[in-house]
């Protein structure tokens, strides 16, 4: 999940911006170098909102998408824009997109002529408006790529609500958008993914897939932040404690406490920040009950998920 990082980074930097300092993001950019590492969902929704506001541009997800993809994609991109038809193409997304992207799954349905990309949340934990925008304007370029004779987007949703100016996402679709879609999705003429095209060469196809079957066998372990953010959002409901987590990790809390703090979190900040972003997700985008919403997420009385949710985002509906 480090690559899409990496282009928001360089997309700020084209601003003229010096990224925010590790204690903003609550993460070292100089880590993003590391192979094969792992983001958390939450973080890496945390660090997105906090580069999105830092840029001060609404359409910041797509500017970061103009850059040139970063190897940690693993070839992935030019892999799909080198297969013989834009369905082919998207079996390999479906295939490997969570190599490079674990936190959301990406699902391809058929009804008729009409087929729906979609970037659905895992664990209910949706990504950053920023991020989703990305994705979606990833796999619009690649869609498009080369020119199609035919229009193969039908129509572009994105999660985010209406911007004050749509024009550059209505450029980049050249197609109907929608926003507060929930999630993000393109719309696609299943005829026109079908169009044969010039594909690369064999070897240069077979290399490609040798990396990234290379890749996903020595898919690095979850990190301990990884495994315990999981935890968290699992058992939110019930909250069950840092001395449960750590036991279920085969340490002590002393230990687990210890861990999280090199990585500069602690055990109750992830809780707050994966209600905080999932109080959101479940109330706002999904329009969930108030009252389900808050039994999830281990409040014992509405009243006080109500203070915590007009805290983090103003007065809940």
């Amino acid at each position: 999940m480090a690559a899409p990082i990496i282009s928001a980074l360089q997309a700020l930097a084209n601003q003229g911006l010096a990224p925010p300092a590790p204690n903003e993001l609550r993460f070292d950019p100089a880590r993003l170098s590391v192979s094969g590492l792992r983001i958390p969902a939450f973080l890496s929704r945390y660090i997105w909102e906090c580069l999105s506001s830092y840029s001060g541009q609404d359409d910041f997800g797509l500017r970061a998408a103009q850059q040139a993809a970063p190897h940690q994609l693993f070839g992935l991109p030019y892999l799909m824009q080198l297969e013989s038809s834009r369905m082919a193409a998207l079996e390999v997304l479906l295939r490997y997109g969570r190599l490079v992207a674990n936190h959301m799954e990406v699902s391809l349905i058929q009804e008729g002529n009409c087929a729906r990309l979609m970037l659905l949340p895992v664990n209910n934990l949706h990504l950053a408006d920023s991020e989703c925008d990305y994705w979606i304007a990833r796999y619009i370029h690649i869609l498009n790529t080369p020119q199609p004779e035919r229009p193969v987007i039908l129509e572009a949703h994105f999660q985010r609500s209406s911007p004050a100016n749509p024009a550059p996402w209505k450029a980049l679709a050249g197609a109907p958008v929608r926003f507060s879609s929930g999630y993000g999705a393109l719309w696609l003429d299943v005829e026109a993914l079908h169009e044969p095209r010039q594909s690369g060469s064999a070897t240069v196809l077979e290399a490609l897939y040798q990396a990234l079957e290379g890749y996903e066998a020595n898919l690095p372990e979850q990190s301990l932040l990884e495994k315990v953010a999981d935890l968290i959002l699992a058992n939110l409901h019930q909250d069950i404690g840092q001395e449960r987590i750590a036991d279920l990790l085969h340490m002590t809390p002393r230990t687990l406490h210890r861990a999280l703090e090199r990585d500069g979190w602690s055990y109750r900040e992830i809780v707050d920040t994966s209600r905080q972003f999932l109080s959101y997700d479940l109330l706002v985008r999904t329009m969930g009950d108030p009252g389900a919403v808050a039994d999830l997420l281990g409040y014992n009385e509405l009243s006080s998920f109500h203070r915590a949710f007009e805290r983090w985002h103003g007065t809940p509906r």
